[in-house]
């Protein structure tokens, strides 16, 4: 099989087929139930309800049983999932599962081969190619309708620039319309993916429409592409923070899905460099401040300190060629300035 793509500012804009298959597992097995802030009502019922209508009957097939098994003994949610099945070939086919699923989110259980296979299987059983070519002219309509965002905004170019050196990575967005308010970013065989969900704000079926919204997606993309720059050099990178040192801010942070010390650390600096791109692109500072202060009140207590400390990288790189070699002088900056 092949997805529906279309391509745009080096970013390729897309509906994966991978990403629709598991769509329709989530929505068969007890998954939309344990996490329905990620399942709303929204304007995609319509589409969320045909999955039901001709899937149902298939709910009790062995890949949706073993789903939730995953889900239940592992947490395996968020963007753990989507992360898996954009590892699987086009022929549903997955020999090998990285570190980050196979050893993060699932602790080496060998049962997720098994669950792929019968995810093959399932895909077979119940006519998922035919499913995916019916909704195509859908897929269109939001692809075309989601580009139109992403005409000369050269966000490759400001990552480039930004971190210093050409990420030869291709750059997907990838559109999720069965889910809802959970955008991820996913990066696997020199892919990055940003998966973006339906949103509250989309009216009737135009579930991409973008349209009075440009500045929020453009931010939001790219905050996703941001963490397959950040989260590899944080996990390469020795940061000698205190024990405990972000006791004071842990349960806000585990209120947002972020429990351990690296996940706090990225969304910090991701979310500092989302609103320096802000101020370069948009220049609009009475915005910016209203984000930063959100921010603080969400737990991203430390997020003037990193601002602070990337303008400084901004305003010198002759002694910082690329953002590698300047990172650990910001989490020197975040223990320096908080004590």
């Amino acid at each position: 099989m092949k997805s529906i793509e279309k391509n745009i500012e080096k970013i390729t804009i897309t509906v994966d087929y991978r990403s629709e298959l598991l769509g329709i597992i989530m929505w068969l097995s007890d998954y939309h139930n344990q996490f329905p802030h990620l399942f709303q009502p929204y304007a995609n019922k319509f589409f969320t309800d045909n999955i039901i209508q001709k899937f149902n009957e298939f709910k009790k097939e062995p890949a949706i049983l073993e789903f939730n098994e995953l889900v239940k003994k592992h947490g395996f949610s968020y963007d753990a999932p989507i992360s898996l099945f954009l590892q699987i070939n086009e022929n549903f086919d997955c020999n090998d599962v990285n570190d980050y699923i196979l050893k993060e989110r699932l602790h080496n259980d060998p049962s997720i081969f098994k669950f792929l296979e019968d995810t093959k299987a399932f895909a077979k059983k119940i006519h998922f190619e035919k499913y995916y070519q019916q909704n195509i002219p859908l897929y269109k309509k939001w692809i075309n309708d989601f580009s139109k965002t992403f005409e000369n905004t050269k966000i490759i170019d400001f990552f480039t620039n930004y971190f210093g050196y050409q990420n030869n990575a291709k750059f997907y967005i990838n559109l999720m319309p069965y889910t809802t308010e959970g955008a991820y970013c996913c990066y696997t065989n020199n892919k990055i993916y940003a998966c973006f969900p339906v949103s509250k704000k989309t009216k009737k079926k135009n579930l991409f429409d973008t349209t009075n919204r440009e500045k929020n997606i453009i931010d939001t993309v790219v905050h996703e592409f941001c963490h397959s720059y950040i989260n590899p050099i944080t996990q390469k990178s020795k940061i000698n923070l205190p024990i405990n040192f972000f006791d004071k801010i842990k349960s806000q942070m585990n209120k947002i899905a972020y429990t351990n010390d690296n996940s706090i650390i990225n969304e910090h600096i991701v979310r500092a460099i989302e609103l320096r791109f802000l101020k370069m692109y948009y220049d609009d500072d009475e915005w910016i401040q209203r984000r930063i202060k959100k921010l603080k009140d969400q737990g991203f207590i430390y997020i003037d300190i990193i601002i602070d400390s990337l303008k400084y990288y901004e305003s010198h790189r002759e002694k910082y060629p690329n953002l590698d070699f300047f990172y650990p002088q910001i989490i020197k900056d975040i223990q320096k300035k908080s004590i």
